[in-house]
């Protein structure tokens, strides 16, 4: 017998304050980095410890995915402020 539909929640969206609070109670900045890529690229927990610099493309503004969700390799768009945060942590 097929179980029953499974209600899908909406995520709960942060406000600026919020986020900034988030970012800013992280005091090493590799966690700090670490949050600003979750958030602001939407990557999961898995996907950001198997992340190298090598998968970072500047010049294309993508970031990409090996063996993601499901064993899929995806690309994920990168933003300009993105890139400066990664450009500052690696300095």
């Amino acid at each position: 017998m097929p179980g029953g539909k499974r209600h899908s929640k909406l995520p709960q969206i942060l406000n600026c304050e919020q986020i900034q609070s988030l970012f800013s109670a992280a005091a090493n900045p590799k966690h700090r980095m670490i949050l600003i890529m979750a958030y602001g690229a939407g990557m999961r927990a898995g996907e950001l410890s198997r992340l190298k610099v090598i998968n970072i493309d500047s010049k294309r503004m993508t970031i990409r995915i090996d063996q993601g969700k499901g064993n899929k390799d995806r690309y994920i768009p990168l933003s300009p402020k993105l890139i400066d945060e990664l450009r500052h942590y690696w300095r």
